[in-house]
């Protein structure tokens, strides 16, 4: 048993005093409560965290706590230096740390960006289309107008 619950057990207040002192230990402890998965994996959530998913707070976790590459630490913070890649920060936490081998190694920043910009390409802005793909759909539609309007011009039998 727990040192609270046996402290609770052996109150000599009575059952009010008893509850009085256990609230007096809860107010005492850490606001961190033990991991959904069971007090016996000895991770603790706080409060702030509780409507984060797990996979969330792990990849937190790693992240304050340092276990990653040091290649994968030095792309992390020369993305966060750098507000124009902004948009790398959350695929990079999902990266794998032998991704980034060689980041450290690059010598200027130029050839750092382009790394990240390799490694996570840009997101194509809201509501812009792939010119690329916007050609492909506009040839196919041409090529569906053409054989209807030939279809259109053939007597029927």
């Amino acid at each position: 048993r727990s040192p609270v619950g046996r402290k609770v057990a052996e109150s000599s207040q009575g059952p009010k005093g008893a509850a009085l002192e256990l609230l007096q230990m809860a107010l005492q402890t850490s606001s961190a409560l033990a991991d959904e998965r069971g007090p016996s994996k000895g991770s603790q959530i706080r409060p702030a965290d509780w409507a984060l998913s797990s996979k969330v707070r792990n990849r937190r976790a790693h992240a304050y706590h340092g276990n990653s590459s040091p290649d994968k630490d030095a792309c992390r913070a020369f993305v966060m230096a750098n507000q124009d890649l902004a948009f790398a920060l959350g695929p990079l936490n999902e990266k794998l740390d032998s991704s980034f081998t060689g980041f450290t190694g690059l010598a200027d920043d130029q050839r750092r960006r382009e790394f990240v910009e390799g490694l996570f390409p840009r997101p194509a802005p809201q509501g812009s289309v792939d010119a690329r793909r916007l050609d492909a759909v506009t040839r196919a539609l041409e090529e569906v107008v053409a054989g209807l309007q030939a279809m259109a011009q053939t007597p029927s039998s």
